[in-house]
């Protein structure tokens, strides 16, 4: 019997070692961008979780430390490796963030840019990848 009870605590003990290593994984990339005047860095955080433990989470910023021109950034959400489920876009004269938070994603992927005024053109453009 103790034998039995030994067993059952070392597979209980592994799999709890399994589930507080395996639970996360965070990812972050990141990039800057120029145009004229105009610079920012472009970053995509995103934390991956198995899904029994939640959300797969991603934030998406543009952020412009100097110049005259806007920033935008773009966040897509990939269900498969083969196509785009969703995207979310935020335009700014100086700050632009898009935020997912959804289950069972294949990765995420960001469009980061300095557009003219109206953001019909984009000047300079970073795109940025994170796969689970």
């Amino acid at each position: 019997m103790g034998t039995v009870l030994r067993g059952m605590f070392v597979g209980e003990s592994l799999f709890l070692l399994m589930l507080a290593a395996g639970s996360l994984t965070a990812s972050a990339a990141s990039s800057s961008l120029s145009y004229k005047d105009t610079s920012a860095s472009a970053d995509l955080d995103c934390s991956f979780n198995w899904q029994i433990f939640g959300s797969d989470d991603a934030t998406a910023t543009t952020d412009k430390s100097s110049g005259s021109y806007p920033v935008a950034v773009r966040l897509e959400l990939w269900k498969t490796k083969s196509s785009c489920s969703m995207s979310k876009y935020d335009s700014d004269s100086s700050y632009a963030q898009c935020v997912y938070s959804y289950s069972d994603v294949y990765c995420y992927q960001s469009r980061h840019s300095i557009d003219n005024k109206s953001h019909t053109t984009e000047y300079a453009v970073k795109a940025l990848k994170e796969v689970d």
